[in-house]
Order: C-alpha cells, then structure tokens, then sequence
C-alpha cells in the first residue's frame, strides 16, 4: 500500500504545498530527513503539506462531502447531470468503483504526518515541538478515521475477526502491511487522538487544529463507536477549550457558507482563491442556461426544512433544460471567488452540541439533551419555541436535526451506519415537486446488514499490495 502511495507522491507533490516550502522540492523518499526537517520553518512547512491533502477534491474538496449523502438517502441523481458516480448511487461497487482517490488522499495525509513523527527530535524541547507533534498526532487518528469509517465496519458491529484498516506509523515504502482487525484499528485510532491531548496548543489559527478542535473529533469519534459517556466528556471539553464555543447565530449561519464569517465553526480547511479547489462542483454547475445538478435533495427530505429554518438558503428552486429542480447552492462560491471555491468546514461546533444531545439522550438525560437540541434549534429557526421533547419523541427530535443541520457535509451513511440503520431512499423523482425521474425500484433500500456498507478496497492497492484483503463488497 505505501509502495502505491509513494507513486502518488512522486506524481502529484509538486503542486500541493506552496513555493516556499523546502519539502516541495524534492519527493520525501529523494530527500535526506536530516535536510529535510531542521528548523521550526522546515516542520511548519511538512504539517502544511499534510493539511493540503485534506483540500483533495477526492476528500474534503469535494467528494467526501458528496458520496456519502449520495450513497445514501439525503440525495438523488439528477436526470439532467452528467450521471457523475452514478455507480455509487446505484450500489454498483467493486474494487474499481471503490473511492480510490480518497484513499490516496488520506493516506497522503498519513504519510507526511508519519515523517512529522518520525523526525520530531531535531527539534528542541518546548512548546513549538509539542503542538507540532500534536497536531501530526491528530492529523493522523483523523485520517485514519475517515479511511475507517468508509472501509470497516464501526467496532459496535463487528466480530473479533472483521478487518478494519492498515494503520500506518512509519514510512517504509518497502513495507506491505496487512490489515488491522477493526478493534485494533479502532483502538490505534483512539490512542493517537488521546496522545494529541496533552501536546496541541489551544490557538493554532484558522486551518489548523486546536486542542478544541480535537476533542470536537474525539467526541465525534466516540459517537461513531457507541461509547456515549466518553462522547458526552469529550463534547464538555471541547466547550471548554474553546473561547467562542457556541452555535453560530441565526444571522451569522448565512455568512458560514460564503466564508464571511468563522462564527459556529470549529476547524476548517482553507480554500484559497489560488488553490481553486471546487468542492461544490460535485453539486452543481453554473452555465448561461441555469444551474445544472449532478444530485437534488431527496423531495421527501427536502420537504423537512420549514420557510422558517434559516438552513433553507442551501436550495434555489430554479430551472434548467425547462423542467424545475431544488438546486444545493450550500457551496456555490464565497465572493470574488471563483464557481465553487469556499472553505471545507470539517466541523461546527453545531455537531458538537447535537452530538453531546444524543448522548446524553441515551444516557436518560432528557433536560441535558433538550437544551442541547434547543441551543441548535433555537439558532436556525424564525420565532422558535422548545417543542419541551422526552424520551422517544426527543431521540427523533435529535436525529431530525442532526439530518438537516449536518446535510451535505458528509455524514448521512456514515450516521446510518454507526446506528445500524438500513437505506430507505424515497420513491420521489428528481424534480422539485417530487416528479420527474424516479430511481429505479433496486436501489430504494440497502439492509443494514449489507456489506456494501463497507466500501470495496480499490483494485490498484489491492494489485500492489499483496498482503491486503478484501471486503466482501470487492465482489
């Protein structure tokens, strides 16, 4: 798998990190560490590469945020796209319709963070060493996750002997690792995020990763896996590391989406106008004819959002080829801009609250829940009043407004996954009424069980790589 990564790098690093950047001119494996990694400048620039992966439009620059509410039930094909992964929409996957690309961009991601670690002594002892190591630590649970979550069955459901990821710690190209089981993947995951704790510092900048930042993804990973008292200890401490940890404000959500403002927002991936990345291109395009739609929302979901709910500024209803769709404008472009180019908001501190509600709504904490819940709802609708939810009714409430608050940033299989829920896609067609084309009657449900909720291991690793196995969805 690293050979395979290696490749990758040598084709593609060039343009990743800016001019300045000593470890651009060279691919890693071509460059003496010693020279590699002196100064601070030299670690600064390394963690920089490291985050410029995440802006791949095959991770948070487009497509994480796309499949996995296409895969699921938040989105249908448009009939006027260009049927762009279609396959995945259609369940149609095998070790070639596999998120290859992802892979190669998370395990970039890896790599460089692994050279961080590895080299971390030719710095002095202080706090400038320890951030770095946090944030490489953080970076690298963070990237391991994501690849988890899509490849590997969540631990809740999984037996002693389901595969997770390979979990990679060093930067050997010559190793071929095998894949972890999922509850040693799990557990590596876990141990990097706790060992980043005691190292990160608490104002890194926008772009970077905080200590608040971090315990935000501990809480999210903790949810995933079912442990609901650590997610409830991790959501509290991120609250606490933060000085503005609070749910961006009915007037502020707007300004979000157009990078007016970072209010609500706890880390984001910067998109500059000269990085150009498109991440809401996989939604939409603008052309002299309209907006044209590769996915709409679902009607049925669609029809969730009330007048009052300030989220509806995601849609414009408008036309294109003469028939009527419900555009996703969420990532249209901030101004001066070019189509499609804004910041990837990988978390708001929105996800921390309901994340802390659900928890505490599993744990018999009605009230704690409640004023979680409340907190987001009351920043998202005109006029609201507490519907004073309990028990069931409050669950549904928070799973509801997870769905909407959370829509089209890349967690809705991921949501029905760690539950173990099924797909159950609406029988709506594409047009904004609700008519139009219709899916075809095989892909309105996946069961629970299905394995094809573990995404196949693209063929390319699997050709180099001899030691990696398979999902059952690679068939």
């Amino acid at each position: 798998m690293k050979k395979l990564i290696y490749i990758f790098l040598l084709a593609g690093f060039m343009g990743v990190v800016s001019c300045e950047d000593k470890l651009e001119l060279e691919p890693f494996d071509a460059l003496d560490a010693a020279q590699a990694f002196e100064t601070n400048t030299d670690f600064n620039n390394a963690l920089k590469g490291a985050y410029a992966f995440l802006r791949d439009g095959n991770y948070y620059g487009g497509e994480f945020y796309l499949l996995p509410d296409a895969i699921s039930d938040n989105l249908i094909i448009s009939s006027e796209g260009r049927f762009s992964y279609q396959d995945y929409y259609l369940f149609n996957l095998n070790g070639n319709i596999a998120w290859f690309q992802f892979w190669r961009a998370a395990y970039d991601v890896i790599l460089r963070t692994n050279h961080i670690i590895e080299n971390i002594d030719n710095l002095a002892d202080g706090d400038f060493k320890d951030d770095i190591l946090g944030q490489a630590y953080a970076l690298r649970a963070m990237a391991h996750f994501d690849l988890a979550r899509v490849y590997s069955k969540p631990p809740q459901f999984a037996g002693g002997s389901d595969l997770g990821i390979a979990y990679i710690t060093g930067t050997d190209a010559a190793n071929l690792p095998a894949r972890s089981t999922v509850g040693e993947t799990f557990t590596a995951i876990l141990a990097d995020f706790d060992a980043a704790v005691p190292l990160i510092g608490d104002d890194n900048g926008t772009g970077y990763l905080n200590l608040a930042a971090l315990q935000a993804l501990r809480a999210r990973y903790f949810l995933y896996t079912g442990n609901n008292a650590s997610a409830i200890t991790a959501s509290d401490a991120a609250i606490a590391a933060s000085v503005n940890g609070g749910v961006s404000t009915i007037s502020d959500f707007p300004d979000i989406w157009d990078d007016l403002t970072e209010n609500g927002v706890i880390f984001k991936v910067i998109n500059t106008n000269l990085d150009d990345v498109g991440v809401g291109v996989v939604y939409n395009q603008s052309s002299p004819d309209g907006i044209r739609s590769e996915y709409v929302p679902d009607f049925a979901f669609y029809s969730q959002f009330q007048a009052t709910d300030v989220r509806s500024t995601w849609f414009e209803t408008s036309d294109f080829a003469g028939s009527s769709f419900n555009h996703v404008i969420k990532y249209l472009q901030r101004p001066g801009s070019n189509q499609a180019t804004v910041d990837m908001k990988v978390i708001r501190w929105s996800e921390v609250y309901l994340t802390r509600a659900e928890a505490r709504a599993e744990t018999s904490n009605d009230a704690g829940a409640l004023a979680d819940l409340d907190a987001v709802r009351s920043q998202r609708y005109t006029g609201f009043v507490s519907g004073g939810e309990s028990g069931a009714a409050l669950k549904a409430a928070i799973q509801l407004e997870r769905r909407l608050e959370l829509a089209f940033e890349g967690h809705r299989m991921f949501d029905l996954k760690r539950q173990g829920l099924p797909i159950n896609r609406s029988n709506n067609g594409d047009y904004s009424d609700g008519t139009g084309i219709k899916p075809d009657p095989s892909v309105l449900t996946l069961p629970a069980s299905s394995p094809k909720f573990q995404m196949p291991i693209p063929q390319d690793e699997m050709n180099a790589n001899p030691n990696m196995q398979p999902n059952p969805s690679n068939g």
